[in-house]
């Protein structure tokens, strides 16, 4: 049988290294100079306008305007006394980068709080500048209870008051795991 007169397209997918891709026979691209310039991807974003080099670094101003965004909003200006869960990262926090960009904004999101609690305590008052006194931004749901970092769910404490709420929460998380155990449901010895 002569195979000599008809037209066999083999299709083979390979992957070449550089210095194979220069010879290969089945190349179905043009292969990479080594003087060209690696290629980058830009993301334009929708809340600047700007081009972003990144996904982390598209993903931390998006998250960062929708805060400011709630921040001065009237609706979500002040803290509220029963908190919030409601998110406002563009991230779900199974991402790898939920962590990097929650750490970044959290830096900025703290001096925000508070400027906007006029750097006092928002539970005994205290003015809390020029003082030694430590003040801290205190998550009123705990993270550990699905609270977040939303405006409304943050608020200016000085370390005596916070360490009080601290105390509280850490009494009802011992009542709930006594109650666990009294159950049956958990067992210390294992």
């Amino acid at each position: 049988m002569d195979d000599h007169g008809t037209d066999l397209t083999i299709r083979i997918h390979l992957f070449c290294d550089e210095t194979v891709a220069e010879v290969c026979p089945f190349r179905q691209w043009e292969p990479k100079l080594k003087c060209e310039p690696a290629k980058t991807f830009w993301i334009r974003c929708e809340a600047c306008g700007n081009l972003h080099h990144e996904e982390q670094a598209y993903q931390t101003c998006l998250s960062w305007h929708r805060f400011l965004a709630l921040y001065k909003s009237k609706e979500t200006r002040g803290w509220r006394p029963e908190g919030t869960t409601e998110a406002f990262l563009t991230l779900e926090p199974s991402s790898d980068l939920y962590r990097p960009v929650r750490d970044w904004l959290w830096s900025r999101i703290k001096q925000y709080i508070k400027r906007r609690d006029g750097r006092r305590c928002t539970d005994c008052g205290i003015d809390l500048r020029g003082r030694r006194v430590p003040y801290e931004v205190h998550h009123i749901i705990p993270r550990s209870r699905g609270g977040t970092e939303h405006p409304a769910n943050l608020r200016t404490l000085c370390s005596k008051c916070h360490r009080k709420y601290t105390n509280e929460l850490l009494e009802e998380n011992a009542k709930g795991r006594r109650k666990v155990r009294e159950k049956g449901g958990w067992d210390e010895r294992v």
